[in-house]
C-alpha cells in the first residue's frame, strides 16, 4: 500500500509540473484565452527569469517590492536587507 501511495504521489507531482509549465500555459491561453489577460495582450508573455527587474518602471517595482517584500525574500527574489 505504501509503495502504491508513493507512486501516486510521484504521478501527481509530475502532472502538476507538466501542467504548469510555461509553454503549456501559453498554449492553453492561445487556445482558450485567460480572463486575466489585457485586451490584445497575452497574459503569459515571455516567461524569462527575473524579467520583472527590467520590464517594470521604478514606481511599479518599488510598489511590488514593498508590498511583497517578505515573500520575495523568502523565495529569493530579493536579498534580506
Amino acid at each position: 500500500l505504501f509503495e502504491h501511495v508513493q507512486r501516486l504521489n510521484f504521478i501527481k507531482k509530475e502532472n502538476i509540473i507538466s501542467s504548469t509549465d510555461f509553454e503549456t500555459l501559453k498554449k492553453a491561453e492561445e487556445k482558450y484565452e485567460f480572463d486575466e489577460a489585457l485586451k490584445n495582450q497575452s497574459f503569459f508573455n515571455v516567461g524569462k527569469s527575473k524579467q520583472w527587474k527590467t520590464q517594470l518602471n521604478k514606481t511599479q517595482k518599488n510598489l511590488i517590492e514593498n508590498e511583497f517584500k517578505e515573500e520575495m525574500v523568502k523565495f529569493k527574489y530579493l536579498q534580506e536587507l
